[in-house]
């Protein structure tokens, strides 16, 4: 739910920020389906040394950066995707409860599971699933110290209603359609990389990890292999995966084509114009190579208007 729409007040447009250790990208939409457009985008360099391992060393140069993608996009809301690296994905079913009483839930449950700890916070969470008398909830969960600052920063730039994801979440938004089959979207950036399973438009997992140039295909060769694995089980509601898709900003096509040898199946790079855009009445001003850097907020910023609708 969109704060802003709860008390009257509709943006029309939607803004997505991917926020990693070397700088901030964003993407704003309007419309909604096949009507969106693409209003603006960018990217802002965090100097070197600002953001270390995702925690920020200078309040200052981050607030300046935030402050110039507000003024830019003149937008209060904004869904925000953080490093991977810096907190914890869950998938939990709680009680059928009513929305301001959510969080609680969620956290008497990850306690129960010993996977909440003191100084850590819920920075998000996002409903997937209402059936029966359970809540299937998708929750981020980051160290306080992090999570505190950078809502903080954002809200002293302007930003008064923020809602965050993660990469997996806004990857998997922006590259699989819901009646695509089975998908393995993996999403390198910097030296972190993020593994995500999506099965009929549902985010079934996420893993993260670091990665050398050395152990990449490897590393991303045992998670498809698990998947498989856990798939031809009997009695398995996995399914085998169909498509792989490579994206962020190291998704070269030298990466690409290493992955697919070591996969040994076709490997892509994502079509995430794909059920925005009708090309027949708008093109958007982003080169294919470019957009490469843009899938996760543009994921990100597709939610949002799903959201805002």
């Amino acid at each position: 739910m969109n704060l802003l729409s709860f008390f009257g007040f509709k943006e029309k447009r939607a803004l997505g920020l991917d926020i990693t250790d070397g700088s901030f990208v964003y993407t704003q939409l309007s419309g909604k389906g096949k009507n969106a457009k693409l209003i603006s985008h960018g990217k802002k360099n965090i100097p070197e040394g600002i953001v270390l391992d995702g925690r920020v060393q200078d309040d200052g140069v981050i607030l300046s950066l935030l402050r110039e993608i507000q003024k830019e996009t003149k937008q209060t809301s904004v869904f925000v995707s953080l490093p991977d690296s810096l907190g914890s994905f869950f998938k939990i079913l709680i009680p059928k409860v009513p929305h301001a009483d959510i969080r609680d839930h969620i956290e008497i449950k990850l306690k129960e599971m010993v996977l909440f700890s003191y100084d850590e916070m819920i920075l998000g969470f996002k409903v997937t699933k209402d059936r029966d008398n359970k809540l299937e909830v998708e929750v981020i969960v980051v160290p306080e110290e992090i999570g505190y600052v950078y809502k903080k920063l954002l809200m002293q730039a302007g930003f008064i209603d923020i809602h965050f994801r993660t990469n997996a979440q806004a990857s998997a938004k922006a590259v699989v359609l819901d009646n695509e089959n089975p998908h393995m979207v993996v999403v390198l950036e910097d030296n972190n990389a993020t593994v995500s399973m999506v099965q009929n438009g549902d985010l079934k997992q996420a893993n993260k990890f670091k990665y050398e140039e050395h152990d990449l295909y490897d590393k991303v060769q045992t998670h498809h292999h698990s998947w498989h694995d856990e798939a031809s089980k009997p009695g398995s509601d996995k399914e085998g995966m169909k498509c792989v898709t490579l994206c962020g900003n190291k998704a070269d096509m030298e990466r690409l084509e290493g992955l697919a040898k070591k996969l040994k199946t076709k490997v892509n790079h994502p079509d995430m114009w794909n059920g925005i855009f009708d090309f027949s009445k708008d093109i958007p001003e982003i080169s294919p190579e470019e957009s490469l850097l843009y899938v996760i907020a543009l994921g990100l910023a597709r939610e949002h208007l799903d959201d805002g609708n």
